[in-house]
């Protein structure tokens, strides 16, 4: 006789195991990689603490478990990161981070780590495999995630990563810039740790102000012109100087705004550093960071206004001072990455929780963070750097405010940078550009 029972078990399993094959070729599919490649993997994995390399991501498994009473319902934690955090990429930063990663192992020598490498950007990146597998196999995403902050908001919103206020309360710690202690927050609730971070900053082929703070008009007596990528659709450095004067990008009640006073004066200001020598019109051929930096790195410019993880990759080469704005007073942008938890169930939650509060200690951060090119986010974590950088560093991160959200950024933005470019070519004067703006802004809101 059939036992109708066993057969709606069976019907089960195979169900699952449907879901898990479709997550698995789409996964392969945004790769680009052979789909018996991703399932089989393309190298054994080994048991013995080394890293195993994989096409596009790869898989750590520290330590075989051990079956054991503990106060954690299971024994395996997933992790995912992206590619410039890889712990087997054989680099001092690197090696420095594989040793950490097995000091938690060590702690914990009955569980394993799975830990996976995933792509940084494109159809296969790390937010689009989270968003994939929530939505097709919310079983297999990962416990913890290494996220960007950019990402971290929309995972946040799609619900992928969970609030952990409730688990941990290292983020209340005084140990944190005021921008990181911001950086694993959305809308009040606290979803991870940061981890590391990178500003917007000066760099120069020498080291002629140090840890000084100087106006644009100052840096360009000594430095002749200052780039930056003002053909960059997406370039940030226009609202620095909006909010440096005082300018805000969004209103008490969290909603995006443009105060056309600030506006004014920073498009005045650009006006008057075009005129002398500052800025000049060509800027506007540039049209991203990466070329701007070539540019420089060409010997092209003496100074150019960038994200301080390209010189800080080139230490020897290349020198760093907080990023020149229109008055007396240091300001700039700044983000980073954000360890996470994942896992909607109560299994592993504890053992995630402690896994990112170790990967937030302040004397791992101390040695590792400057090997990786990126800044700290522990005032405590400085102390890798030699003194001179250290007192570049601590003026720059402490007069950072986190990078407004996507939302504040992209209010007006196009009309902004097209005024700044406008400016700077001479086409058009700060008031007729302001007036513009103030137009579209009152037409769109009539709407």
């Amino acid at each position: 006789m059939i036992n109708s029972n066993n057969i709606k078990q069976k019907q089960a399993v195979r169900n699952m195991v449907a879901t898990l094959m479709l997550v698995i070729i789409f996964l392969a599919g945004c790769n680009g990689d052979n789909i018996l490649d991703t399932v089989f993997l393309s190298e054994d994995v080994t048991l013995d603490g080394n890293l195993t390399q994989e096409p596009l991501q790869e898989e750590i498994v520290i330590a075989t478990p051990v079956p054991t009473e503990n106060s954690f319902s299971s024994n395996h934690l997933s992790i995912w990161l992206p590619p410039q955090f890889d712990p087997n990429a054989g680099t001092g930063s690197g090696k420095i981070l594989l040793t950490h990663i097995e000091s938690f192992q060590e702690l914990y020598p009955q569980y394993s780590l799975d830990i996976r490498v995933k792509a940084d950007s494109g159809s296969s990146s790390l937010l689009n495999a989270l968003l994939a597998t929530s939505s097709a196999a919310p079983g297999v995403l990962p416990s913890v995630v290494l996220i960007s902050r950019a990402d971290l908001e929309i995972a946040a919103v799609q619900g992928i990563i969970q609030p952990v206020d409730e688990l941990s309360s290292a983020i209340d710690e005084s140990d944190w810039f005021p921008f990181t202690s911001e950086m694993g927050i959305i809308h009040g609730e606290t979803y991870g740790l940061p981890f590391a971070a990178d500003a917007m900053g000066l760099a120069m082929h020498e080291d002629i102000f140090g840890s000084e703070y100087v106006s644009l008009i100052e840096a360009n007596r000594k430095l002749g012109t200052i780039a930056f990528a003002a053909g960059d659709p997406d370039t940030v450095v226009p609202f620095i100087l909006y909010q440096s004067i005082g300018g805000n990008v969004e209103d008490n009640q969290g909603q995006p705004t443009i105060e056309l006073e600030y506006l004014l004066n920073t498009l005045a200001s650009i006006e008057e550093n075009r005129m002398l020598g500052v800025f000049l019109p060509t800027l506007i051929e540039y049209q991203s960071d990466s070329q701007i930096w070539e540019a420089f790195s060409e010997n092209k410019f003496k100074g150019v206004l960038t994200w301080l993880s390209r010189p800080l990759a080139e230490a020897d080469t290349y020198f760093i001072s907080p990023l020149p704005g229109i008055e007396n007073q240091p300001y700039t942008y700044a983000s980073g990455w954000v360890w996470c938890l994942v896992d909607k169930k109560n299994t592993n939650r504890e053992l995630s929780v402690s896994f990112v509060e170790h990967m937030a200690d302040p004397l791992f951060l101390s040695d590792w963070t400057p090997k990786t090119g990126y800044l700290p986010v522990r005032p405590s974590s400085i102390t890798g750097w030699d003194e001179t950088l250290q007192e570049t560093l601590t003026n720059i991160l402490f007069s950072a405010d986190l990078t407004p959200n996507v939302e504040a950024l992209s209010y007006a933005k196009s009309d902004i940078i097209k005024a700044v470019q406008e400016v700077l070519q001479g086409l058009s004067t700060p008031e007729e550009s302001t007036q513009k703006i103030s137009e579209r802004l009152e037409a769109s809101q009539a709407q």
